[in-house]
């Protein structure tokens, strides 16, 4: 190769060796550093010494031993203060990376795209791709020059996709989204539409708020990007995720051309049962299905979740349940004491006994609409937790903060809450009086609250089919056993650990609850420390 200010020459050693050295710079002798050599007759070890014969003809000087006015155009180039060896000149990959304006692209070393300063030239180079940010634009290397997933460059708009680096049709948040009017679920735009602040830019966001983005017009350039369940339903091909979303069904390999979710095991509350692969299935295993699992607390000194609460709460028209929900308006308390909140109107369904001898509502089709209504308002998107409280639960939004401060939850996570620690009773620590999910748990669930309707079934009450739904969506749980304990007296407030106290189901027992959750009164006591409620505690109160 060339190199140096006289070339490079070979040099021998001996008949056995010999090496490339600058021009003149092989001097005879035992070399510094020589470890080779013989045993002489008289036991003495000798170095070997080098000739220092010339071999062949000797190399040209490198470029850079040029001045700007002698720079050699066949095979060197000038760059802004040195001459430099045209990159078509040199071989071997890592040689040509090093010089820091060559890179090297099917099998030989070519002019760095980054060197390139003209759209159409670099647009015009498979090895290169014009790109533009915040910035302003310039050449890159095109995606799939970089040959591993870790030197595959998000920030180029790459995204590594079966096996290989590749070229992102869609835009990651704060890029320029105008031309892909779409955003990037694998460069963390899921969830986000292509927004318009004005003609010149647009860019991915969750959602738009006149009130703080007062200069943008808010224009929705393509669809919002969806959370994917990341999971395949009952019955459908799994080939591409090997995972299955219902309980008891596990991804089997039919033939050579389809792979389903089947169902392998019946389970229920008190058994399981294996069941048989289909007949003339192939039957391999591909995968199992989801299930809950708990996530573990983020480590003391890192960051935790949020306690920001977006709270809703759904009442039924001409029923108690306004009522209460006017108490709890009235004190600032319960889904009013979150940091924003909505109440629904619900409607009338049909009930049926649960395991605790009360009655709950067949009422998962409510709240399936109700949660479209708090999509569409987009409230929870401000906020790290979305809480469904019922107009019958006495809610301290502050004790639940104090619950999640000592169980630091992690962020950014998709989660729910368990809430109770009834064996055998709670719903396997999921009951519908308070429920708590993180925004992202949210955020997938509306986007596949419609699958989950078909593959899990909507005549169950609410709580049953939102924590079936959250597994079978990859959400994990936060265990908190004592956030409430299902009683319908009052006294049970006093307990200072609860954050929540259900059910509670007339006004003057809700107003008593209240008062002596926060310390208005009975404060230090284990009992009820007022006058007699009415209607007294031990009415009936499956109403």
């Amino acid at each position: 190769m060339d190199g140096g200010a006289k070339g490079f020459q070979c040099y021998q050693k001996n008949d056995d060796f010999g090496e490339c050295f600058e021009v003149g710079g092989c001097k005879p002798g035992v070399h510094k550093g020589e470890k080779n050599g013989v045993w002489n007759a008289q036991g003495k070890f000798v170095l070997d010494e080098w000739s220092c014969k010339t071999l062949g003809e000797h190399s040209r000087p490198g470029c850079d031993s040029y001045e700007e006015d002698s720079c050699p155009d066949g095979r060197c180039i000038w760059k802004t203060d040195t001459c430099a060896a045209k990159c078509a000149t040199i071989t071997g990959g890592d040689a040509c990376w090093q010089t820091g304006y060559c890179m090297w692209a099917d099998g030989q070393c070519a002019d760095a795209c980054w060197e390139i300063m003209e759209e159409e030239t670099c647009s015009s180079l498979p090895r290169c791709m014009w790109f533009n940010d915040p910035k302003g634009a310039r050449c890159s290397i095109a995606c799939d020059v970089h040959a591993a997933e870790k030197e595959c460059p998000s920030e180029e708009q790459c995204m590594w996709v079966d096996g290989q680096c590749s070229k992102d049709p869609c835009s990651a948040q704060w890029e320029d989204c105008r031309e892909t009017k779409c955003c990037s679920a694998a460069r963390g735009a899921i969830g986000m539409t292509c927004t318009e602040k004005n003609k010149d830019y647009a860019t991915c966001i969750e959602m738009f708020d006149p009130k703080y983005q007062k200069n943008w017009t808010g224009k929705a350039l393509g669809e919002r990007t969806k959370f994917q369940a990341g999971c395949t339903w009952a019955g459908k091909d799994c080939s591409n995720t090997h995972m299955c979303c219902n309980e008891g069904f596990n991804c089997l390999k039919k033939d050579d051309t389809f792979a389903g979710c089947a169902l392998t095991m019946k389970i229920s509350t008190w058994m399981k049962t294996n069941v048989p692969p289909p007949e003339g299935w192939d039957g391999t295993v591909l995968g199992g299905w989801r299930g809950e699992y708990e996530v573990q607390a983020a480590p003391e000194g890192s960051d935790m979740a949020g306690t920001s609460f977006y709270c809703f709460m759904a009442v039924l028209p001409d029923s108690p349940e306004m009522d209460l929900m006017e108490v709890a308006k009235k004190n600032n308390a319960s889904v009013f004491g979150c940091d924003a909140s909505s109440v629904y109107h619900s409607w009338k369904t049909d009930g049926e006994d649960w395991d605790t001898g009360a009655t709950t509502l067949v009422n998962t089709a409510v709240f399936l609409k109700v949660m479209q209504w708090m999509k569409a308002d987009g409230i929870y998107l401000k906020h790290d937790w979305t809480i469904k409280v019922d107009a019958d639960c006495v809610f301290v939004p502050q004790r639940l903060r104090e619950h999640m401060w000592a169980l630091r939850p992690p962020p950014n996570a998709q989660l729910y809450m368990k809430n109770n620690d009834l064996k055998g009773l709670g719903n396997n620590g999921f009951l519908g009086a308070i429920e708590v999910f993180s925004k992202k748990a949210v955020q997938v669930y509306l986007d596949n609250d419609e699958a989950c309707g078909k593959y899990l079934g909507t005549n169950s009450g609410e709580d049953g089919f939102f924590k079936g739904c959250m597994d079978a969506l990859g959400a994990g749980f936060v265990f908190d056993g004592q956030m409430f304990e299902p009683n319908y007296d009052p006294a049970i407030c006093t307990n200072g650990e609860h954050a929540a106290f259900h059910p509670i189901k007339y006004p003057s027992h809700w107003q008593r609850c209240w008062d002596i959750a926060t310390g208005k009164m009975c404060k230090g006591d284990t009992f009820d420390c007022g006058d007699d409620l009415d209607p007294p505690v031990n009415k009936d109160f499956t109403r």
